[in-house]
């Protein structure tokens, strides 16, 4: 997610705290300023309310948690007018699998056309659903709550 600061903030506007949570697991969730430079986690807590700057943060990411915390305010827009915050799945030691490179079909299929799935019928509510890896599938109507898709 990149936040992008207003040059309307100010020094002086107090802070406004925002909090994202995650469902995922994360090895870690990392915010930079605008030059790619890491903002420190725990900076959000380890600093009493009128030292935190723009884009001050902390992750919480325990499985009852999965939260991010960071400060907005007009402190350091030189360094800290635009940020990123990115989610990592793995830090050291990623094995990623390669990923099959699939073509998408120039024909549109419609989940309401029961013709459009291998059984012949629309998924029912606590299916799990599976499109195959190129279709492409046009959502034209309301689907029932589905286990998975």
């Amino acid at each position: 997610m990149k936040i992008m600061m207003s040059n309307r903030w100010d020094e002086a506007d107090l802070n406004v705290h925002m909090v994202t949570n995650f469902t995922d697991v994360r090895a870690a969730v990392n915010m930079t300023d605008e030059f790619n430079v890491l903002i420190a986690n725990e900076t959000y807590i380890t600093k009493v309310e009128d030292e935190l700057i723009n884009g001050d943060c902390v992750v919480y990411n325990q499985t009852e948690v999965r939260e991010f915390h960071f400060v907005l305010n007009g402190k350091d827009m030189d360094n800290r007018a635009n940020m990123v915050i990115t989610g990592h799945r793995c830090v050291v030691n990623c094995e990623l699998a390669a990923v099959e490179e699939v073509s998408i079909s120039d024909e549109v299929i419609y989940w309401s056309d029961p013709a459009s799935w291998p059984s012949g019928e629309l998924p029912v509510e606590g299916e799990e659903v599976e499109i195959i890896p190129g279709v492409n599938m046009m959502l034209d109507i309301d689907t029932p709550l589905l286990k998975s898709l």
